[in-house]
Parts: structure tokens; C-alpha cells; sequence
């Protein structure tokens, strides 16, 4: 996983739905301070656990977080949702 990828798709993920750092930090249920810290560059290894916690916030699958910038399914919202036969 490149550490770059995963931050800019946050970042476009964020932009997408216009929240701001607090708005993921109460939507994925990590602090403040470690939502900071990661977009700050001060994290440079996610936990598996933490990047699972923010695509769960986005309603996304972590694929959709770690993919190459620019890829159709990292830009395009409608295709993050997760198939609601996997809750069945």
C-alpha cells in the first residue's frame, strides 16, 4: 500500500462528501487528534483497524482507499457502496 494513495483518497473522499477533519473523526469513531495526525503526515503506518474504521465511515471498502488516485472507483461515490447482500 503506498502511504501517498491512501491520503489523497481520504482527501478526496472528504472533499466529496465537504467534511472536514472533525466530521471524519465523529463518523469513524477515531480522535480528533489521530485523524490530524494522519492527514498531517505524522502517521505513517495505519492500522489495518484504522483505515477499516474510515472506509466504514465513507461507506466504502478499504480497496477503495488504498487504489491508485484517479481510478474510476476511487472517484466516483456511487460506485463506493457496498452491496447490501453482504450485511444478509
Amino acid at each position: 500500500m503506498k502511504y501517498d494513495y491512501l491520503l489523497t483518497n481520504i482527501r478526496v473522499q472528504m472533499a466529496l462528501r465537504s467534511w472536514k477533519q472533525n466530521d471524519l473523526a465523529e463518523r469513524s469513531k477515531i480522535s480528533g487528534v489521530t485523524i490530524s495526525r494522519l492527514l498531517g503526515g505524522k502517521i505513517k503506518s495505519p492500522s489495518l483497524q484504522t483505515i477499516q474504521r474510515i472506509a466504514d465511515a465513507f461507506g466504502c471498502s478499504m480497496e477503495i482507499l488504498v487504489a491508485v488516485p484517479g481510478d474510476l472507483a476511487a472517484s466516483k461515490p456511487h460506485l463506493n457502496k457496498r452491496r447490501e447482500s453482504r450485511s444478509t
